[in-house]
């Protein structure tokens, strides 16, 4: 009888030191996972802030672009303008260099329109 007691006893013991090493086990298995959700919820949130800050600029560029676009505009219109008044004889020495400047203007706008243009598609 005391020898089944004894076997009993080493054999509970056996077991219980085998539990409390499982157990050891999955406590290190959730505080591994806990750091890696920490991680993962970093990323997200360094990901959202760089997604912010990127729609951020592109709205900027749109406005940009858009700004650039009536400039373009507003100078083909006065180009416009100045033709017809070339047209009508009325455009003198002056209006000539004023539709050079218009011209230079018109090609530098462009040309802005153009990189912001690239700019974006670099971007996206």
């Amino acid at each position: 009888l005391y020898r089944k007691l004894l076997a009993a006893k080493e054999l509970h013991e056996q077991q219980q030191a085998e539990n409390d090493e499982r157990l050891s086990f999955a406590r290190e298995e959730i505080s591994h996972m806990k750091k890696e959700v920490m991680a993962f919820e970093r990323l997200r949130k360094r990901m959202e802030l760089e997604l912010t800050h990127t729609k951020r600029g592109l709205e900027e560029r749109d406005l940009e672009i858009a700004r650039l676009r009536g400039a373009a505009q507003q100078q083909q219109q006065q180009q416009q303008q100045s033709a017809e008044e070339e047209e009508e004889g009325a455009a003198g020495l002056r209006d000539e260099r004023l539709v050079e400047e218009a011209k230079a203007a018109q090609g530098e706008l462009e040309e802005a329109l153009r990189r912001a243009a690239q700019e974006l598609e670099e971007k996206n």
